[in-house]
């Protein structure tokens, strides 16, 4: 997905913004507001986050395959309880 698909959604005062947004994650507060405000412009954002999570998907499940994250996601798991035996005297 490019910024020219999405561009159309936003109005042409805040395609600079908006792209800066994109690149940077920094945003001024007029474009927040409109970010806030504006339901074109907020489905904008949704299909690019979308396109983003479809694009990092295949990488995610590979770093979850690996033997490494495997290890990492037992070692977090929540222990199994401990015996309450006690030993005769």
């Amino acid at each position: 997905m490019f910024f020219s698909d999405l561009l159309p959604q936003i109005d042409p005062k805040w395609h600079e913004a908006f792209v800066r947004f994109i690149e940077t994650g920094e945003a001024s507060d007029g474009f927040l507001t409109y970010l806030n405000s504006d339901q074109n412009c907020q489905k904008a954002m949704e299909r690019l986050l979308a396109a983003h999570v479809k694009t990092l998907r295949p990488f995610m499940q590979a770093a979850l395959a690996t033997p490494t994250a495997r290890r990492r996601k037992a070692a977090t798991a929540p222990a199994a309880p401990k015996s309450r035996r006690t030993h005769a005297r």
